[in-house]
């Protein structure tokens, strides 16, 4: 079943109900607040033209710039805490830099972080992950991050190892 996000604004994609418990009891993603009078759906995916972001089973997928502006869009609570795994591909990495700390805050049980075409081409741009707590797994693909081809994971052990790294693109620390 697709999420999306609606306000008593949009137009309803949904079947027409009677009561607001009705509405409330067909959909538990979805609530409404009392004092707007506004329904809402909480998500699990949003896309566009040019990105794509989704929560699919324990992995929230954040494809294309376009998509870090709805990281702080409502997200099912429960999906959003089963999140563990977090993919960022065909991003530019100075961006995704300034909304880690928030992905962080949404998704409090994401430990594993996987940049692919993310344009990682320092080592100074490492220091960056240092702000997420509890990372455990870090995955740079070679395909669209230069810094693949540079000696990076031992800077990245030293700057990220307080925080319980345990593994660097599937190899023990």
């Amino acid at each position: 079943m697709e999420h999306t996000y609606e306000n008593h604004d949009e137009k309803k994609t949904e079947e027409k109900c009677d009561t607001d418990d009705q509405i409330l009891q067909s959909d538990p993603g979805l609530i409404n607040t009392r004092k707007t009078g506004q329904k809402q759906k909480y998500k699990i995916r949003d896309k566009g033209g040019d990105y794509l972001i989704e929560i699919n089973g324990n992995v929230l997928n954040v494809y294309g710039q376009g998509a870090l502006r709805f990281i702080d869009r409502p997200w099912n609570t429960s999906k959003a805490k089963e999140v563990t795994t977090v993919k960022f591909s065909y991003l530019d990495f100075n961006y995704v830099s300034l909304i880690l700390g928030r992905v962080k805050y949404r998704f409090p049980k994401a430990e594993n972080y996987c940049f692919v075409e993310t344009n990682i081409y320092c080592l100074g741009q490492i220091n960056a992950l240092a702000d997420i707590q509890g990372l455990t797994s870090l995955t740079i693909e070679k395909k669209g991050n230069p810094i693949a081809e540079k000696e990076w994971r031992s800077y990245a052990i030293y700057r990220l190892s307080h925080w319980g790294l345990k593994t660097i693109n599937e190899s023990q620390v």
